[in-house]
């Protein structure tokens, strides 16, 4: 993956941590379903179907108080089918 893809899910992740509290592994396992996933991101171990899960988890479930990060485009949020 991208130097993009990672900086964009790590934006996400830290603002969101910060603002939630909530630890990182629990964030992973809640949108990636994988408590190490933004461990293994660094050596790009994912695919742009898991960062597209992941990055419409974070839209959908970003606190309404918090401005989503800048230079990272929002996704639009999917319906589950």
């Amino acid at each position: 993956m991208s130097t993009d893809t990672r900086t964009s899910l790590t934006a996400c992740l830290d603002a969101y941590c910060a603002r939630t509290k909530r630890k990182t592994s629990t964030v992973a396992q809640a949108a990636a379903g994988d408590w190490r996933f933004f461990d293994k991101i660094e050596g790009g171990n994912f695919t742009l179907r898991k960062f597209d899960d992941v990055m419409a988890w974070f839209s959908m479930n970003w606190p309404d108080d918090l401005a989503w990060p800048e230079n990272v485009k929002r996704p639009q949020t999917r319906v589950a089918a």
